[in-house]
């Protein structure tokens, strides 16, 4: 499950990913793991950026945007429940 969120936000929405935070990013997906006190999917991951002054706007779209792709590829597989996102955000 991990491989293939991570081959879909890095190759499928890859359009969605450089609109937002610049042509060279990706995502590492580091772990998926359900949890029984929230009753959802809890995603751990890692987006990956180049380091740039022209994404001046990265503060603005960085949880949120990375959040609705992850939504929208798990949406995609298949797996109807919730998830929960837990992201951190690297330079290159």
């Amino acid at each position: 499950m991990k491989k293939a969120l991570e081959i879909l936000l890095n190759k499928v929405f890859k359009k969605d990913l450089c609109l937002l935070y610049g042509e060279e990013c990706h995502v590492i997906v580091n772990r998926i793991y359900f949890s029984d006190y929230h009753k959802e999917y809890i995603v751990d991951c890692k987006l990956m950026v180049k380091n740039d002054e022209k994404i001046d706007f990265l503060h603005e779209v960085y949880p949120d945007g990375l959040k609705f792709i992850t939504e929208e590829s798990w949406k995609f597989m298949g797996l109807p429940e919730k998830t929960r996102l837990i992201s951190t955000l690297d330079f290159i």
